[in-house]
């Protein structure tokens, strides 16, 4: 694969890629043509059919075929593509088209009547070479490095988000009808909606990182870096992530390996190879509303009105939708799960039940629907607007006479549930797709479960010949059928992640405060100014319900608050902290009362090998800990030294979903849970998040002053909340899923200063072009457009996150595996410097800090960044310590990215050569400066564990450079 598919490198630098490192893993760059074709056509109809009767209909046709680069070949392996000239693998084909009719009656002078329908064809796919494997005879696809699109040492990248193939098919019939009426004072409106979604949806994956073909993962795995215990095999002062990865993919032997399974039928019996999942849903919306008006006085103006909004669950034509059940098959309520766990764990107790899925009609004793309806979505809204007049006094200074505007409302609003959610989540839970890995393939052809392999005993892919286990790893097989509920682990094979809605699923709440006074200085110009509030509640947040049970009491003291005492004292508090560090300093671990009650005596008195000619034996259950865990102590992977524990090392019973399933009678892993029910946990879908919104904003307005019409506007504001997320977001979950306030923070799209202005001038002179100066000075129309704001919330990220490429890791808490599932996780800031947030063109370097990507990682290296000492910035933050920090730290990130700014200008010369013939020249140019606005600097930019590459600007130009269009026009 590597001898014939990969190019050699052509670049000294890294260009950002964070597995890079000059030595092992080079880089190749080169350009990519995109192609991209589109077509667009509209047409519209007008008729009167007498004076009260007026009809129109229009068709609106859009065809587009774009190559994208979410997969790339620069190896030559697919048909017509060349060595070392990438191509892209992946296209963006959409072609919807929309057709309306309306009829609008006057039927009497003050009652009007507006009808409307319309047709919707929405349909868009995604298309890829997917993943088929680059060798003849290998079970698989192999992808080194993991789940990452330019970080893997294949031909072409394999990353189930960027190749998974899918379409969408949505056919949409809208009937609305308006009622306007006035009388006296009042402006009446009614009218309803009547909408029915009809949505045809194929996918190939799971939703996560798991597609319909194999996949071997290399130097990559769920809960650890390679999957294999690496204990005694990391040279002293070698990188152990980097060495782990390296050393995994050198070796030949999957972390994991995976593939979903796809079903179809009231028993799912399993499809052919290949063979997409798909689902047909219908999805009814119906919506009336009633709103006045009211003209109290000639300066006072009511509005008020009364909505009600009622979106139903989809409901699909075969009932193939996926529950998340318990074992009396009723769907498991969110929650009330975490509560019973977190109970449980409090009182020393564990609750981890036995979790299946189950089609929507074999739950609950036969549901409809994949959730409750929701028929309460009641929008009231009330607002007023008063124009005051004062003849003398403060209120005439204040006011003026008749000059002011003061406007001020309330509106309740429920959001709309996204296609996402309604009709692609129900299709992942495991039985329609029925994902599976093999954590830690082993050379006798089990599982091992995370880390449950060594370099002795993990499966190696290669010829027997030469001495390698064979060309197809371990992986479970799938039955014909799947049992109603399918349990994994117990009455079928363990299920990789999955995914579900839970069954209170709803739309969002969005209360909204305004109050404005609008104020006119003069005839042409005015100012004004004013609040704009938002409290949301009921927000879409995503939960992994797999998470650590860290509130487990033991001795009389919590899980979190001995982890947190053992990882200080380890690691020599915030000093050897520092970077993503820890001393390992095994001597100064005391006792912790939990360690000591909870663990097993053999655990705790059993020598631990900490390199490759020594061992220490614990003197403590607490010092076991941190020398059996020491690895992913350093690295924050909390998931996974929780998840070592609870295999077998706990004296309670098993904690977690992913840990093996023991027989009661030999003690030994069943032949269905050797990877326990799921290898990572279960995304769901909840409607518990919230946040806010305040803003305080100046407007100024001049209109036609000297030929000038403009206007400036500046916003001062905060956004906070659980961490807003689109609803079409999987792989995510909140850091601590017990407790969302620990989300709770500035949202990702908060930016504190906006301002932005617009101007149109027309010279006042030479207006009608007279003679040949006037032609030649007149008819100019100028028009800038400035915009700017302060930086969005930057993360810096912790060592979990140098092992993947999911948000900012996903283990620091706890909360999920760092690799199917991930968080918005931040670093802790232990130095008091204000970093400031602006471009450092020339950042120097230290050995080993920001140069990575720029050629050199030699000291004195100058490179643009956002520290200008990134060596010192690096040692500023560690990695989150639960029971230390308790995860409240810093919502979407601590930090703020690079203030932006962008400038466009229009020019536009209209020249009169007579009286009915003009001829228009105009230009546009966007981002008329060239300004080059830098991407914030992220992953691999910011990240503990990865120092390379600390504060160097590696993501390149964010806004478009200037770019020109030209125009003319001919009237006559």
């Amino acid at each position: 694969m590597w001898t014939q598919f990969m190019p050699q490198s052509n670049t000294s630098t890294c260009g950002g890629l964070s597995r890079c490192d000059h030595l092992n893993v080079l880089a190749f760059r080169a350009n990519m043509p995109v192609v991209w074709n589109d077509n667009f056509g509209v047409a519209r109809l007008d008729h009167d059919f007498g004076s009260k009767w007026h009809f129109f209909t229009s068709y609106r046709y859009y065809k587009m075929q774009r190559d994208t680069t979410n997969q790339v070949d620069i190896g030559g392996f697919f048909s017509g593509d060349k060595l070392g000239k990438p191509a892209a693998a992946s296209s963006r084909p959409q072609v919807p088209w929309y057709l309306t009719a309306g009829l609008t009656t006057n039927i009497t002078p003050n009652l009007t009547n507006d009808f409307h329908w319309s047709y919707l064809r929405n349909h868009w796919a995604r298309t890829s070479h997917a993943q088929p494997p680059q060798i003849a005879g290998l079970g698989g696809a192999l992808e080194p490095f993991g789940e990452t699109s330019t970080n893997v040492l294949s031909p072409y990248n394999l990353d189930t988000q960027n190749v998974r193939t899918r379409f969408w098919d949505g056919q949409d019939h809208m009937f609305r009808d308006d009622l306007s009426l006035i009388k006296g004072k009042h402006f009446f409106q009614f009218g309803g909606t009547y909408q029915r979604n009809w949505n045809w949806h194929e996918r190939t994956d799971n939703g996560g990182g798991i597609n319909y073909q194999t996949v071997y993962w290399l130097g990559s795995s769920v809960g650890s870096t390679n999957g294999m215990d690496m204990t005694g095999y990391i040279p002293d002062g070698v990188p152990s992530t980097a060495w782990k990865r390296l050393y995994g993919i050198v070796l030949g032997a999957p972390g994991v390996t995976q593939i979903a399974y796809t079903r179809t039928g009231k028993n799912l019996a399993l499809n052919p190879p290949n063979t997409p999942a798909f689902d047909q849903s219908t999805i009814p919306y119906y919506n009336v509303y009633f709103s006045d008006s009211w003209r109290m006085k000639p300066t006072l103006t009511l509005n008020y009105g009364l909505g009600w909004t009622l979106e139903m669950p989809p409901v699909e034509a075969q009932g193939k939708q996926v529950e998340f059940v318990d074992t009396a098959g009723q769907a498991i309520d969110t929650m009330a799960y975490l509560n019973a766990r977190k109970s449980a764990a409090l009182q020393g107790e564990v609750y981890n039940p036995t979790v299946g899925f189950a089609l929507v009609g074999n739950t609950g004793g036969g549901q409809k629907y994949p959730y409750k309806p929701f028929y309460g979505s009641f929008s009231p809204r009330v607002s007023a607007a008063w124009n005051p007049s004062f003849d003398s006094g403060i209120g005439d200074r204040l006011f003026g006479h008749g000059q002011t505007v003061i406007r001020g409302g309330f509106g309740l609003l429920y959001g709309r549930l996204n296609g996402v959610d309604l009709v692609l989540v129900p299709l992942l839970g495991t039985g329609l797709i029925q994902a599976v890995q093999c954590v830690s393939p082993l050379a006798t052809g089990a599982c091992g479960g995370s880390n449950g392999a060594t370099p002795l005993t993990s499966f190696r892919i290669g010829p027997t010949s030469a001495g390698f286990n064979g060309l197809v790893a371990p992986l479970p097989a799938a039955s014909a059928t799947l049992h109603q509920p399918d349990f994994p682990g117990v009455n079928e094979i363990a299920a990789g992640a999955g995914e579900g809605l839970d069954p209170n699923f709803r739309p969002s709440v969005n209360y909204q405060f305004d109050l404005t006074i609008q104020r006119q200085i003069n005839n042409k110009v005015s100012v004004e100014f004013g609040y704009i509030g938002r409290k949301i509640t009921h927000e879409f947040q995503p939960i992994q319900i797999n998470s650590v049970p860290y509130m487990m009491t033991k001795g009389g003291q919590r899980f979190d608050n001995a982890y947190g005492q053992m990882v200080m004292q380890l690691c020599g508090g915030n000093a050897g902290l520092a970077g993503g560090g820890c001393a390992n300093n095994f001597a100064a671990v005391t006792p912790q009362p939990f360690f000591e009650a909870a663990l097993k005596s053999a655990y705790c008195t059993t020598p631990v090998k900490v390199s490759k000619t020594s061992t220490i034996t614990p003197t403590s259950c607490t010092q076991a800990v941190a020398l059996n865990e020491a690895s992913n102590i350093q690295s924050a992977n909390l998931w996974t030294l929780w998840s070592d524990l609870d295999n077998g090392n706990f004296n309670f019973p098993r904690t977690m979903m992913n840990t093996p399933i023991l027989d009661p009678v030999t003690g030994k892993s069943t032949a269905l849970g050797a990877n326990g029910q799921l290898s990572s946990g279960v995304g769901m879908n909840t409607s518990l998040g919230y946040g806010n919104y305040n803003a305080g904003f100046v407007s100024l307005k001049a209109s036609t002053w000297h030929g000038v019409t403009m206007q400036s506007n500046f916003t001062y504001s905060k956004a906070l909340g659980t961490g807003s997320q689109v609803q079409a977001t999987s792989q995510y979950t909140a850091v601590d899923p017990f407790d969302l306030s620990a989300d709770y923070g500035v949202q990702p799209w908060d930016r504190k200063f906006t301002f932005n202005t617009w101007l149109v001038y027309q010279p006042p002179f030479f207006k009608n072009q007279h003679g040949i100066l006037g032609r030649i000075a007149g008819g100019w129309t100028i028009a800038p457009l400035f915009a700017s704001g302060s930086g969005l919330p930057l993360a810096v990220s912790p060592s979990d996150n140098a092992g993947n490429d999911v948000y900012g890791g996903g283990q620091a808490f706890g909360e999920a595996d760092g690799s199917n599932f991930g968080a918005q996780q931040n670093a802790i800031k232990i130095c008091g410097t204000n970093f400031g947030n602006s471009r450092v063109n020339n950042m120097t370097t230290t050995t080993g800090f920001g140069a990575s990507g720029f050629g050199s990682n030699a000291a004195g290296t100058t490179v643009v960044g956002f520290f200008s000492d990134p060596a010192a910035a690096y040692k500023c933050f560690r990695n989150p310590i639960l029971g230390i920090d308790h995860g409240h730290n810093g919502g979407a990130g601590l930090l703020r990215g690079l203030p932006f700014w962008n400038m466009d200008l229009s020019v536009k010369k209209d020249l009169m050569v007579t009286e009915r013939f003009h001829v228009e020249v105009s230009s546009v140019f966007t981002n008329v400066f060239n300004h080059n606005q830098m991407y914030d600097p992220g992953n691999p930019g910011l990240v503990l564990g990865e120092p390379d590459n600390w504060g160097a600007l590696l993501n390149g130009q964010v806004n478009t450079p200037r770019k020109i269009e030209l125009g003319l026009r001919v009237r006559f």
